[in-house]
């Protein structure tokens, strides 16, 4: 959870460490996370036993005991595989301050100031977020993934790193992640003031759509344009959700009591995260140029490239291919729906410097850093 009122420890730890006023703090929540597991798995479970009472009447003979005896010990692994994870894991508290933030676990603290920090790798679902230093030689600190706002301590953290980085800023920290947050506010709400002025002229699908906007904007000569929909058919996103579909399908159709309760399910799964997808985004589009690009979706979006501080790829099945993140600490994901998209790479690829090639391998998931733009 995320605490305002600080106990006396992060006070004594914060002079120990001297990173000046403690602010706010984040603590792991394990309650909620058996709570909102629990209720997946009394869900999942309910569905379970729905398909096989749907097929077999209950009936008290040998063998249907021994069905109805496994159908109960499925769920029950289960849950135990997901909450013993849960209720192992050491109880963790991280304190924001003034110059940088303090891991505390059962056995130990670290303290790390913001200007130390080389890059944070966001904790995505179900991941830890890794926080990577300056320092080679000091291991990477990973903060638990059953912290109660890990998602905003990851951004938090990020975003000061990334601001204590300009020394040239002469206001406070605090201050200037304020002015931060309010201009990426600003800037997301004239996105989608832009995109809505501009909605009857973006639903003509001018042909010269690219070249008006970018004299419009200034933005120089156009490399590319790049639709998404049904026009992305061919990226990995499709591969994965009919792989997915297809054995929910398969696994469905060979065992007979999830026949036909399963294939349906398969099928609604399949609808809802390939086919309503592509539909909802038919009108996306990316115009890169020169001097920078427009990505329209739900906003308009005009982004030059000396706005960017990195650029992050992303081959994980999960994930977005492609994320800016800009300087004043907001980021701008590109659609995995995007057609051509090893294409759009080699378009940008000349805009950038490869300054150092980061690889974070968990599960199956993989992130490229690709460095800073170039000067």
């Amino acid at each position: 959870m995320i605490s305002m009122h600080l106990p006396s420890e992060a006070y004594q730890l914060a002079a120990e460490y001297q990173l000046g006023e403690p602010i706010r703090a984040y603590s792991t929540n394990k309650r909620q996370q058996i709570k909102s597991w629990g209720w997946i798995v009394v869900g999942v479970s309910l569905i379970f036993m729905l398909s096989v009472l749907r097929q077999n009447s209950f009936r008290f003979r040998a063998s249907d005991l021994i069905l109805y005896s496994i159908c109960l010990f499925v769920p029950v692994v289960v849950a135990l595989f997901i909450f013993i994870p849960i209720l192992r894991a050491p109880k963790m508290t991280v304190y924001i301050c003034a110059s940088g933030f303090i891991v505390l676990d059962q056995s130990s603290s670290e303290a790390v100031r913001w200007e130390h920090i080389e890059r944070v790798k966001p904790g995505e679902t179900n991941s830890p977020c890794v926080v990577y230093l300056a320092d080679t030689g000091k291991p990477a600190i990973t903060l638990s993934k059953y912290i109660s706002g890990l998602k905003e301590l990851s951004e938090e953290i990020e975003l000061k790193a990334q601001l204590a980085k300009h020394p040239e800023q002469t206001l406070d920290l605090e201050r200037q992640v304020e002015l931060s947050k309010n201009e990426q506010a600003e800037r997301q709400q004239a996105g989608k003031l832009l995109y809505q002025t501009q909605r009857q002229y973006l639903a003509t699908k001018d042909p010269d759509e690219a070249r008006t906007l970018g004299e419009a904007y200034r933005l120089g000569e156009t490399l590319g344009t790049y639709r998404s929909g049904f026009r992305g058919l061919r990226q990995r996103t499709t591969l994965k959700n009919f792989s997915w579909a297809f054995l929910l399908a398969l696994f469905s159709v060979n065992i007979q009591p999830f026949w036909p309760t399963g294939c349906f399910i398969s099928m609604a799964l399949f609808v809802v995260f390939c086919v309503v997808s592509w539909i909802a985004s038919r009108n996306v589009r990316l115009h890169i140029y020169t001097e920078g690009f427009v990505f329209i979706h739900t906003s308009l979006d005009i982004i030059r490239w000396e706005q960017i501080e990195k650029v992050v790829y992303s081959t994980g099945f999960f994930f977005n291919f492609c994320t800016f993140h800009l300087k004043n600490g907001e980021k701008l994901a590109l659609s995995d729906y995007l057609e051509k998209q090893d294409e759009i790479k080699q378009v940008l690829d000349p805009k950038i410097r490869r300054k150092e090639v980061y690889r974070i391998k968990k599960g199956k998931s993989e992130y490229i850093d690709i460095g800073h733009l170039a000067d």
